[in-house]
């Protein structure tokens, strides 16, 4: 089996969708809160006097209940964001990870098949870590021997300092 790096075309699809109803979703949340708070700050104009500003009883009848009309009707649309955002956040995981690899599906041998992908990745990204950190054996040894004379750094093989010239 070749290497495949490759996440399937209709997966990313529905990762990409699932993040746009995410957005979607906080955005129809989060618009009744701020309808919420523009209702309030309405109403608690319409109890100051213009004049004084200190509060009044009631400068408009049914005031406060219109402001808790607007607040509650504003809730479905809060409820419908926070489904779109649930079922978005559903789908970018199946989208990234396959149904057996977002856990959706039970089946072990798919859920390797479906985390592919990202095990390459993390296995080719984790080989050029060990490179980075590791030596080469082309680069010398790795052990170094201290010269008792300078102090300097010199290959375990080295018969002389190469700084000052003495014996090891």
């Amino acid at each position: 089996m070749g290497k495949n790096y490759d996440v399937p075309a209709e997966r990313q699809a529905a990762y990409y969708i699932g993040m746009l109803m995410l957005v979607i979703g906080l955005i129809l949340f989060i618009s009744p809160m701020c309808t919420a708070v523009d209702a309030v700050r309405e109403s608690s104009d319409s109890f100051l006097d213009k004049r004084t500003g200190n509060p009044m009883l009631s400068s408009e009848p049914g005031a406060m209940f219109q402001t808790h009309r607007k607040v509650t009707d504003s809730l479905p649309l809060a409820l419908v964001g926070m489904g779109l955002f649930a079922v978005g956040a559903i789908l970018m995981s199946v989208g990234r990870s396959g149904p057996a690899g977002s856990g959706l599906v039970l089946n072990p041998r798919q859920e390797v098949e479906d985390l592919e992908p990202f095990s390459r990745a993390q296995g080719r990204m984790l080989g050029q870590m060990l490179d980075e950190a590791l030596p080469s054996d082309d680069s010398g040894s790795a052990i170094k021997v201290r010269c008792r004379h300078c102090r300097a750094l010199n290959d375990e093989h080295d018969k002389f300092c190469g700084q000052c010239g003495q014996e090891l």
